[in-house]
């Protein structure tokens, strides 16, 4: 195969072996996404554009063209030709994080950098469906169940609402313990620094994994990929069915939102999301506020007499 051939498939290895040593991607992950990115030159080819050999090859048109007819091959999660928007979107944010990491790996010049560029990624999203939503007493079953180091990471996603990345990366150093100032120091989605408020329950599940420790070192030593994997073990066992770090962040702003009636402003806010309307169809309240908008019309509606019968008329 010539070396212009060879130069993707080999990249993407190279890109997949990279976040599995930083401990982001587990060996099965590494697999699932490393197939997804190497199928990107078809499904450009698929779009009506020649196949790129080179992530050099990839422009902001083809990516924006591409989003208005999603299309590929098809493989295990995707069906071949068009595909839904839930797809399409998970597919742009695996590319773009390859795009990435290429600009700053071989040096793209800077006319050449798209992948900061909002507009050429954002993806209209599909319906929400398949999503799991856990009741706080759930979340209290399945925080009882996990092993001591997995009970941090439980807590800052379920009753801070933080990203497994956000969970993950925090070190010892970035909590604070003060009872009046309890917080952790985390850098957000797109680089921003922020410091979230953590509840007692939080601080209580924290200081075990931090006091005594160096501040360099993570509250969750282990890779991404193990905290993931024993999660879904966990919520197996405890609750009958697997459990994603996704299922605990989205059920932390809906258990606000409809147990404890926090407005939808702070919620969106906590998420650190841009708008109250992301919030609301994060965590599923849209689909709900419209059906109970249209189920007005299901109550007893007052039937007219049929019209009265004169004798003799």
């Amino acid at each position: 195969m010539p070396e212009r051939e060879r130069w993707w498939p080999e990249s993407v290895d190279r890109y997949a072996s990279e976040k599995e040593r930083e401990g982001e991607w587990n060996e099965l992950t590494v697999a699932e996404r490393a197939a997804d990115l190497k199928a990107w030159p078809l499904r450009f080819e698929m779009a009506g554009f020649p196949r790129p050999r080179h992530i050099r090859e990839v422009t902001p048109t083809m990516v924006v063209r591409w989003k208005a007819i999603p299309v590929g091959p098809g493989g295990k999660g995707h069906k071949a030709g068009r595909m839904d928007d839930s797809s399409a979107d998970a597919l742009l944010i695996c590319l773009r994080g390859y795009r990435r990491w290429a600009e700053r790996t071989f040096k793209l010049p800077k006319r050449e950098r798209f992948a900061e560029k909002k507009a050429v990624w954002k993806h209209r999203r599909g319906p929400a469906k398949n999503r799991r939503y856990l009741a706080e007493a759930e979340i209290d079953r399945l925080f009882a169940a996990s092993p001591d180091r997995l009970k941090p990471m439980v807590a800052l996603m379920a009753w801070v609402g933080l990203r497994r990345r956000e969970a993950w990366s925090l070190t010892c150093g970035n909590v604070e313990l003060a009872v009046d100032a309890r917080s952790v120091k985390i850098v957000r989605k797109g680089g921003d620094p922020d410091k979230p408020p953590i509840p007692v329950t939080v601080l209580n599940a924290l200081r075990p994994a931090v006091v005594g420790r160096r501040p360099e070192e993570r509250v969750y030593p282990f890779s991404i990929g193990l905290m993931e994997k024993e999660l879904r073990q966990v919520g197996m066992a405890s609750l009958g069915k697997p459990v994603s770090p996704h299922d605990l962040r989205r059920s932390f702003g809906r258990n606000l939102y409809y147990v404890h009636h926090v407005d939808i402003a702070v919620i969106a806010a906590l998420y650190h999301h841009r708008t109250t309307g992301m919030a609301l169809y994060y965590i599923g309240a849209s689909e709900d506020l419209k059906r109970e908008a249209v189920s007005a019309f299901d109550k007893p509606r007052p039937t007219p007499p049929p019209d009265a019968l004169i004798a003799g008329a």
